[in-house]
């Protein structure tokens, strides 16, 4: 979406404001998005789907300059803050996939300390900075700053 839409203008989001959002006001406006990508395909075509989908945006993204700026989107961005915060989704929601399989995270370390980063900022930006003592490991601070695990400081989760 971004790289298609690729024009010149002031960029809005960067990697971690990209998740500072009115839910309310965002959330139809992504699933609308995401509904249209399967709209009208069997649940057998669903891995085929997102094989095409996946490989089609990693291949354009790497042909891509990083400044490329274009539509994140609710507001401009440039591809290099952009890419950033699709690996924060395919960490958080691979976790979910492979949390209802009943297996191991398969989230790379430099994801994994990618996602964990964005959300360190994430919360600075937001609240008091500082992610709670007990959450040092990155998985338990990804999961637990993403709803995925349950938490007692009122900051989390950050992300749904």
């Amino acid at each position: 979406m971004l790289i298609s839409s690729q024009q010149d203008g002031q960029v809005g989001r960067d990697r971690v404001s990209f998740f500072i959002f009115p839910r309310s006001e965002v959330a139809p406006v992504v699933y609308n998005y995401a509904y249209t990508m399967v709209e009208g395909k069997h649940p057998a075509q669903m891995a085929d789907v997102l094989h095409e989908t996946f490989s089609a945006t990693i291949e354009e993204s790497r042909a891509t300059p990083p400044a490329a700026v274009g539509s994140g989107y609710y507001a401009l961005m440039e591809l290099g803050e952009f890419v950033p915060s699709r690996v924060v989704e395919a960490v958080v929601h691979g976790l979910d996939l492979t949390d209802a399989l009943g297996q191991g995270s398969m989230a790379t370390a430099d994801g994994l300390a990618m996602t964990a980063a964005i959300l360190d900022e994430l919360i600075a930006r937001r609240y008091v900075p500082g992610r709670p003592a007990d959450l040092a490991d990155d998985m338990a601070w990804v999961r637990a700053a993403s709803g995925r695990a349950p938490h007692d400081d009122p900051r989390l989760p950050l992300i749904g």
